[in-house]
């Protein structure tokens, strides 16, 4: 026993640079296999974006600030990824780097807040080494879940990893910045956590419930609020004062709202009503809250994509029990609340930071994503700290206390060590395209966006009959696909079969009227067929559509040259 409490004290006094070197190497051994990953999915529409515009010039600058690009605002992003180009060039390690970077950095910053929460809920054993210890712990469990790998890994997700960075920051300032006792906002720090939280939301919109958790967190742990509304004797403040402290917190959080609304839209990746209705959504809501508290507790059978189209039969059958789980817990935490206020601040902002992504306003083909539970998902490993911290205090009370502590902790070992292990495995479906769509057509095999993305890749690889299979699947789940249908003609092309090729350019038309890369080729059919009127027609009709593409009016201009 004396061991062991020198042991804590040993790591209480040495936790403040042994946490970021010991969050560091955790990380880099769990995610070593993300560094030798290439560009996977849409990093290569990302990496091909900053080719075309390198460097932090004004033309750079400008469009990184105003672009919408596959229905985000992100110009943080677009920043950071202009650096690893610069730093790195076209190097893959380089960009999985600082992606790997940025999460020890939130894993380190994760266990400064959650020692300060849990310090705060057990404010007798405050600064107390086990404190410490179940803090990092909270961390570590946090840091290495193999629902971190889609966030890690993928490139494209830098966004979720810089928001959460600033997000945890912002926090981290406002739990830091209240004079002692008071439960009143130090003023030269006002400023602070809401400059950090609009940085979080110019890397993505992914916490724009973070005024949510403030308010949540004003309540219990801080305890400041200490009636309604209205001035009354002692410390602390209304709720209509932290409400109004807020205020500018909400204000931002609704001005990226509408911004990020206005991005699906341009991108065409929102869901119509009348398409997806509300019924639909509430099914899609409760199976979302589920599916990410269940594989939190059980992280197996994850896959890159969960399309819509395919994993919908599952809450079709299950809606009322996860409706009722997710009433049956909402009104417990309510019930408990002056027993146990952290189930009811852990669960609503769990709900909170989990909303925007839970489908009510649909966008993309996925039912839900594992990168939706970066931010959202913290709440349980802040809990399962706390719970550490409350099962050592009642293992105090007991005999034989000696043996169930190294218990605890031996439990604690092995789960982080097997979620570890679970996410080095979880990596190997992330190692290139070709396993990442493997991975999503074994978990459905009728996944045509699966079928799409494996055609891409056997082009890539020169397999033009595997990728004609895959394109001819795709279609016979939906035929008016039009992406498979153009993908299928260029692969027909390419095997020499021009005039079979053509008709699929001329059915993307038909389903498309806007696909100019159908018109172009097509075109190019048409010319050297000796039907230059025609061919004219459709490069022009390309050039409508894409003004700025220089391959059309190369096209465009030898089609007219032809002509003379």
């Amino acid at each position: 026993m004396l061991m062991m409490r020198t042991f804590l004290c040993y790591l209480r006094d040495r936790m403040f640079w042994l946490a970021p070197v010991f969050m560091g190497l955790i990380c880099s051994v769990v995610f070593l296999p993300a560094l030798s990953t290439g560009f996977l999915w849409d990093d290569i529409g990302i990496v091909s974006k900053i080719v075309d515009h390198p460097g932090w010039g004004w033309a750079s600058l400008r469009w990184f600030w105003t672009t919408f690009y596959i229905g985000h605002y992100a110009p943080l992003s677009w920043m950071s990824w202009a650096l690893d180009y610069y730093l790195w060039g076209l190097s893959p390690a380089g960009f999985h780097l600082t992606n790997l970077v940025l999460h020890t950095l939130n894993a380190v910053l994760f266990y400064g807040v959650s020692s300060q929460l849990i310090g705060l809920a057990f404010k007798e054993r405050k600064n107390d080494a086990v404190i410490l210890l179940a803090s990092g712990c909270a961390a570590v469990l946090f840091a290495v879940h193999p629902l971190r790998v889609e966030t890690v890994v993928w490139i494209t997700e830098r966004r979720g990893l810089l928001a959460g960075f600033f997000v945890l920051l912002s926090l981290y300032v406002y739990l830091k910045s209240f004079v002692a006792g008071a439960g009143v906002l130090k003023r030269r720090w006002q400023a602070l956590p809401l400059f950090l939280f609009a940085l979080s939301l110019l890397s993505k919109a992914s916490a724009m419930a973070f005024p949510l958790v403030l308010l949540l967190l004003d309540f219990y742990p801080l305890q400041r609020v200490k009636r309604w509304y209205g001035r009354g004797e002692g410390e602390g403040i209304s709720f209509v004062d932290s409400l109004r402290e807020k205020a500018p917190f909400l204000l931002l959080s609704f001005v990226f709202a509408c911004i990020g609304a206005l991005a699906q839209s341009q991108a065409q990746a929102a869901f119509s009503i009348e398409g997806h209705g509300y019924g639909e959504r509430f099914l899609q809501i409760v199976f979302g809250i589920v599916f990410y508290f269940k594989k939190t507790l059980a992280p197996h059978g994850l896959v890159p994509l969960y399309e819509l189209s395919i994993f919908s039969n599952i809450y079709d059958s299950l809606w009322v029990l996860n409706a009722l789980f997710v009433l049956g817990v909402t009104c417990l935490v309510l019930y408990s609340y002056r027993r146990w206020p952290a189930g009811i601040v852990v669960w609503f902002s769990y709900l909170g930071l989990l909303f925007p992504t839970l489908g009510f306003f649909q966008s993309g083909r996925q039912i839900v994503a594992d990168r939706y539970s970066y931010l959202a998902c913290m709440v349980w490993a802040v809990l399962a700290g706390g719970g550490i911290v409350a099962v050592r205090d009642m293992i105090k009370r007991l005999s034989r206390r000696v043996v169930l502590e190294g218990a605890l902790w031996a439990v604690v070992l092995s789960v982080a060590a097997g979620l570890g292990i679970a996410t080095w495995h979880q990596q190997q479906h992330w190692q290139s395209n070709e396993l990442l769509w493997a991975r999503v057509l074994e978990a459905g095999p009728d996944s045509g966006v699966a079928h799409l993305n494996m055609g891409h890749e056997m082009i890539i690889q020169s397999r033009l009959d595997e990728a004609c299979d895959h394109y001819q699947k795709a279609l016979s789940i939906n035929p008016l696909l039009d992406e498979a249908m153009f993908h299928m003609g260029y692969a027909l092309s390419l095997m020499g079969k021009k005039k079979k090729g053509a008709e699929y350019y001329r059915k993307t038309i038909w389903v498309n009227p806007n696909h100019y890369q159908a018109y172009n080729n097509f075109g190019q059919f048409l010319l050297k067929e000796g039907l230059t009127e025609q061919a004219i027609w459709h490069f022009q009709k390309a050039l409508d559509i894409q003004p700025d593409s220089e391959l059309i009016q190369r096209n465009l201009t030898s089609a007219l040259s032809k002509r003379k």
